[in-house]
Parts: C-alpha cells; structure tokens; sequence
C-alpha cells in the first residue's frame, strides 16, 4: 500500500477536522497517527471483515474500528492492563466489536483480549435452584444469575496484568438453550493434556503449555467420551499434544485429529494483556432510586412488574465492585431501545430460515421484554449517555451515527476488592 503523500494527508486531515460529525473531536496529528496505523490495521481485520461482514469494509475500519483501537493504545500503561467496558443491549453489537478492536490492537503490536459478563454465568444446576426459590429468574441474563466471584477473580488477574489466568465459556445452546458452563479447555498449538476416562468422562489431570505446566480451570475440567472424535474406554489413560490445526492422541498408538473438531471451553490467557474489553448488556449500570421504579415507563406496568424491577435492582448493586475495575466505559447506544426487539427477531427470523429453529414472534416479544423489565434502557442506560467516556448513537440499520467522546477517563479505578467484602443489600 502507497504512502500518502504530505498534501493528501494535510488535504484529508482538513476534510475531516472540518467534519465534526464525523470524528471523535480529533486534532490533525491524530489523523496522521491513524494514517500511519491504518495498513497493519487494515491487514489486521480483513478476514474477519469477510468473516463476519461478507465483505472488507475499508470505511468502517477507517471511521469507527481504528479510531477506537488507537483511543484505547493511548490509555495504556505500565501498571496493569487498561479495562474498557464495552456496553450495550442485545444486538448493538459489542461482540463484534471487541474482537475486532483485538484483531487491530494485535496488528498494531498490543495484546488484547475481549470478556463477556455472558462467560459468568453460573452453572446450568445453580440456576435451577435459584429458580426453585424465585420463579422470577426464568431466564439466565439479568442480575444475580451471574458468578461474580468467578467473575472478579478473572477481571482482578487481567486487570493486574499477571502472568495469566483462564477465563470460563458458556455454551448457550448446551441442554436446549438452557446453557451450561464448559467444562473443557480451549485447545492451543502447544499444549499438551494427561488425563484419564472416568465414568465415561473425559477428565483432566495435568497440562502444559510450550512445557510450562498451567494451573487447571477452576470448575470440574471433563466432556462425555461420547463427544470425542477417538475411541476411549473406561479406566484408559491419555496424554493429548497439539501442534498446529491438529491433536495426536497417545493411546498406546497415536490418533491424529483435527483440533477444531474437539470440544471449546475455557480460555488461557497468557499475560501480560494490554487491553481488556469487558463487555455485557449492562456492565457499567448502576441501581436507581428505589421510588423511580414506582413511575417506571412501559413495559414494567403490573405490581409484579415493579417489584421484580425492584428485586432485580437491588442484585445490581453487587455488581458495582466488577464495575470498579473499568477505566473507560464506551457505551453503544440505539436512536431507540426498542430496536433491539427489531434486531433480535430480525436474527430469530435468519435462524428459522436456516432451520435451526428460532424463537417465534411472541416468544422474541415475551424474551426481549424480560429484559426490559428487568433493567429498563430509559432507567439504567440513559443516565450512563453524560458520564460514559465514550458513546456511539446507533440507527436502525445499526450504523454508528456519530460516536462522540464525553469523558477521556472514568474517576481513579479504586484498589481491588474481593466481592466478598463488597456486597451492597
């Protein structure tokens, strides 16, 4: 790719400082700096433009992607890894995203990594008890359905910016939607697994990594052999070692495999990281006022409906200390938050077209407000628009209308605390 010349670029930086909608209140030496970033970012994401888009997409990168990923470079430091918190309702787009701003960061020579409040949710057993006690929580996704022990734990390791830590997964669509933690690792090209068969489990008993023995996850770390590519038999030993794309099973003789066809689980991230999205429906909010849910807009109508707005408020109060490891909190905001219904039955829709059975219209209604009525967009969200450090409108195509900064920084991020000491009733 050429460089630009002197005069293109002093005649671009003029088009775009003049532009004010259509910058983040940039000065000319920031579009040179995205000038010069924007071949390493470019190469960065264009498979997962593909990927994800089904095409490259130049202008986004340019507009809105490069903006952000240098945005972040800037808030890097020494002490630790820079937490942004990345939030916004379902389908605004958060999860795309975060991976993408990983994809330029790493181009770019920085290590990032993306969490999702969704990877804390608890176990498929502990929901149900929960529901067993509080019928309310039908569905995993508000407050209190979440492990924030877990939870702090992870944010705490990366946000210290150690040698590394494992992050959990969710497969949401394990047990017929109802979702379940994994209980496996994510496979990488230079790990090597022992194990043995036990109950018809595959479970694990050490693991390194390029020979550096790793610490296993914190939950029971074992799939059904009935999941797995190779044959194994009650009682049998094991030790698996990948390389590249593929896994060679010691079984007394060597199976190869690819690694993709094995289960996901639980990630390792190696430190230090410089950069951690956090994202998640409504990382960053906080509980209002216990009398403004008694005037609480549409659909939160019924008695019922105010007080499970009201428990679900008060089990947001225990999130403040996950809260409290964000330096940057960038919030994707819709025009309206009711086209997040619009866009969840527009995916519901793409699934039944594929046959993998989407929600019907009712149910997309009854789902999206669950959500509503848990944490209303108009309460929870909208107040975050003046003090979030960054936010982005978003149209009902979903296009970015103008991001904006508000605040460069969030107040000091305090001194770690363990949840345990900092719960809120």
């Amino acid at each position: 790719m050429l460089e630009p010349t002197e005069a293109e670029v002093a005649a671009l930086a003029a088009q775009f400082l003049a532009d004010e909608a259509r910058t983040f209140s940039i000065d000319q030496q920031q579009v040179q700096a995205r000038f010069a970033a924007f071949p390493r970012a470019y190469e960065a994401v264009r498979a997962f433009q593909h990927a994800c888009l089904g095409r490259e997409d130049p202008r986004l990168l340019w507009d809105l992607w490069l903006p952000l990923a240098l945005e972040a470079r800037t808030g890097c430091t020494a002490q630790g890894a820079l937490m942004v918190g990345l939030l916004g309702a379902q389908g605004t787009g958060k999860s795309t995203l975060g991976q993408a701003l990983c994809l330029i960061l790493a181009g770019l020579g920085l290590k990032a990594v993306t969490v999702s409040l969704d990877d804390f949710y608890q176990t498929r057993s502990e929901r149900a008890t929960l529901r067993q006690t509080e019928p309310g929580f039908s569905w995993r996704g508000p407050p209190g359905t979440h492990d924030l022990a877990l939870a702090d734990s992870v944010l705490n390791a990366l946000a210290a910016g150690g040698t590394g830590v494992w992050v959990p997964g969710f497969d949401k669509g394990a047990y017929g939607g109802v979702g379940e933690r994994f209980n496996w690792v994510d496979l990488q090209p230079g790990m090597r697994l022992w194990g043995q068969v036990q109950n018809q489990t595959l479970t694990l008993v050490h693991l390194e990594h390029d020979g550096v023995p790793l610490p296993l996850p914190d939950s029971g770390v074992g799939v059904p052999v009935a999941d797995l590519p190779v044959a194994l038999t009650e009682g049998m030993s094991f030790t698996l070692t990948v390389a590249g794309s593929e896994a060679h099973w010691d079984l007394g003789t060597i199976h190869t495999v690819n690694r993709r066809t094995l289960p996901v689980g639980w990630r390792w991230v190696s430190g230090p990281v410089d950069v951690v999205f956090f994202e998640g429906w409504f990382v960053g909010c906080s509980p209002v006022a216990e009398e403004v849910l008694a005037g609480a807009p549409w659909p939160i109508v019924t008695e019922a409906d105010q007080a499970w707005a009201l428990r679900v408020n008060r089990e947001l109060a225990h999130y403040l200390p996950l809260w409290n490891y964000l330096d940057r909190l960038w919030v994707l905001h819709p025009t309206d938050f009711r086209l997040s219904r619009l866009w969840r039955a527009q995916a519901e829709q793409r699934l039944r077209e594929q046959g993998h059975g989407g929600m019907s219209e009712t149910e997309v209604d009854a789902f999206v407000e669950y959500f509503w009525k848990s944490l209303h967009p108009e309460l929870f969200i909208s107040p975050l628009l003046e003090r979030a450090s960054l936010v982005m409108q978003l149209g009902a195509d979903r296009q970015v209308l103008r991001p904006f900064v508000v605040n460069a920084l969030l107040a000091p991020r305090p001194a770690p605390q363990c949840l345990s000491d900092g719960f809120v009733d």
